[in-house]
């Protein structure tokens, strides 16, 4: 399937043109149980239970390198947050849906052999 072929996008990335409208009237879209994206900001489930909070305009950078979806919040030595591409679902979607709100989302970078 290429890119330009109707729907191509929602196909690969396994979401749906409905998460793009939920995230316009302002719902939060869920990425698993662990992360979810809203309008204004990025949200992730603490080890030990409760909930931190990353403002959009806070993030510098959201980027998918080895395997990992990365977070990486402006000012900070370390990584909002990150997780293993294979347990956050629609994880290229999530990437996709922040790159939409009008932020830099770096793209998928493959790890050389």
């Amino acid at each position: 399937m290429t890119d330009d072929a109707p729907g191509a996008e929602h196909v690969l990335l396994g979401g749906t043109p409905a998460d793009v409208v939920a995230l316009d009237r302002g719902e939060e879209v869920l990425f698993g149980s662990s992360l979810s994206l809203d309008r204004e900001q990025a949200s992730v489930r603490k080890l030990f239970g409760g909930t931190k909070r990353c403002l959009l305009s806070d993030v510098e950078k959201v980027s998918v390198d080895d395997g990992k979806l990365k977070i990486r919040q402006r000012g900070k030595t370390s990584a909002f947050a990150g997780f293993a591409v294979a347990k956050v679902p629609n994880a290229f979607l999530f990437v996709k849906l922040f790159g939409r709100r009008g932020r830099a989302a770096a793209p998928p970078r493959r790890r050389r052999a």
